[in-house]
């Protein structure tokens, strides 16, 4: 199959390079994450207090999001979104792992008596 080409050097007998779309409808339309300072903890809207203080008086002692972590938590409203489908394309050391979970812990966290035995409709896989 030939591929009309915009490529005036190709001959035009040379199938040009086609463009695949992603098949996944939330893969067409990514997110940029542009490279910056993190978000303050205290300024995370709608993390559950006991989440918070786990993150700044635990072992690793967070002050911010790194910005990874502040986008997905912005993009799944802090476990609140009924949105299921998540990609991540970022470096070693960016902070995909806690982007992940936090908001899935968080969701967790609002949960209540046998609503928290029932929480088998959150799932995550890293």
């Amino acid at each position: 199959k030939k591929v009309a080409t915009k490529d005036r050097d190709k001959p035009s007998d040379m199938p040009a390079q086609e463009v695949k779309t992603p098949v996944l409808p939330w893969m067409r339309v990514p997110v940029t994450i542009e490279a910056g300072s993190g978000v303050p903890l205290a300024q995370v809207s709608g993390l559950d207090s006991r989440l918070l203080a786990a993150l700044m008086h635990g072992h690793q002692q967070y002050k911010e999001l790194f910005p990874v972590q502040s986008v997905v938590w912005t993009e799944l409203a802090g476990g609140c979104s009924t949105a299921h489908d998540l990609c991540i394309a970022a470096p070693t050391g960016s902070g995909k792992t806690l982007a992940y979970v936090l908001p899935v812990v968080n969701g967790l966290a609002r949960l209540q008596g046998q609503q928290r035995l029932a929480a088998h409709c959150l799932q995550g896989r890293v």
